[in-house]
């Protein structure tokens, strides 16, 4: 909504076939990211600096903490991402 509400749109590139960021009618820029820092263009139709953030509780269930861009999510699937942390954890003194 964001994107659209400044001229923007999100449809699917005629390329790689993966949504993308348009200014509305036109080809450019075509941006497969709806966050970016520094880039002019895109942050005159809705692209922003500013993080999605959100807030969960951490307990003492909780083994680790993921902090990672869209791109990692792009790729691997959650039970990836968890089996990668299990194969890798490092053993924490108690």
């Amino acid at each position: 909504m964001r994107i659209y509400n400044n001229r923007g749109e999100t449809r699917q590139s005629p390329i790689d076939k993966k949504l993308r960021v348009y200014v509305r009618a036109r080809m450019y820029p075509g941006l497969s990211i709806s966050r970016s820092l520094g880039d002019i263009l895109a942050h005159h139709i809705g692209v922003t600096s500013y993080p999605s953030v959100v807030c969960y509780p951490i307990t003492m269930n909780d083994s680790f903490i993921v902090l990672a861009t869209d791109g990692i999510w792009h790729i691997l699937g959650q039970d990836e991402v968890v089996e990668i942390m299990n194969e890798n954890r490092m053993a924490v003194p108690g």
